[in-house]
């Protein structure tokens, strides 16, 4: 258990830092001695299709950065598949989790249709600001601006008014997507309302006000 504290510790503060090559490494040493359990499983499966996300959207990239990128994708979809091929019923959260970052990766892969009705039957399943969110952001990365920018809107309009949490992933994803669509008034309104939010001196707040300020 301790262990398992002190990897999850190191894991998130790679994470918050940005090194999700580092986070990958980390979780590969510690599978070499230790059994491959779902929960640590999603999180390598998380950090693969993050950064292989983030190679891809590079400028410049190397034959062998290519491979990679594809080797990282085709990893995390396998990994994903076997989590929620084991739980049909979808009793666990973790097969939850696993199928809104499958349907993200078939997104980023661009194939709509996998990614469409998976992020569909996730918010049928739960509807929340998360699934609304992640259905946003689908359309978002298809390029189908005015499907992405309604539940975009439909998150922030089902959001808890006192749940802090939900209200930053609203206004987050309405402020980046309003940018994307160069509609800067709206996007920093919305930023504006997004650092008022975001207090405190933890980890996680300095690096989210340092991400925003940033845009």
């Amino acid at each position: 258990m301790k262990k398992t504290n002190q990897l999850e510790k190191k894991l998130k503060k790679l994470n918050m830092s940005g090194d999700r090559s580092g986070a990958i490494l980390l979780i590969r040493k510690y599978l070499e001695k230790n059994p491959p359990a779902d929960t640590l499983m999603l999180q390598l499966a998380f950090f693969l299709y993050h950064d292989a996300t983030q190679r891809l959207y590079q400028n410049k990239k190397s034959k062998k950065e290519t491979g990679n990128i594809k080797d990282y994708f085709n990893e995390s979809i396998k990994i994903l598949e076997k989590i929620i091929k084991k739980d049909p019923q979808i009793k666990n959260s973790i097969t939850f989790n696993s199928r809104i970052y499958l349907a993200q990766i078939y997104a980023i892969l661009n194939n709509s249709k996998k990614a469409i009705k998976l992020g569909k039957e996730n918010y049928k399943i739960k509807k929340n600001p998360v699934t609304s969110n992640r259905l946003a952001d689908i359309y978002d990365r298809l390029n189908q601006n005015n499907k992405a920018l309604w539940w975009y809107k439909n998150t922030e309009k089902i959001s808890d008014k006192k749940n802090k949490d939900e209200l930053i992933l609203a206004k987050q994803g309405l402020s980046n997507f309003y940018k994307k669509i160069g509609e800067n008034g709206k996007a920093e309104v919305y930023k504006n309302q997004t650092l008022k939010l975001i207090l405190g001196d933890s980890l996680e707040s300095k690096s989210m006000r340092k991400i925003l300020k940033n845009k």
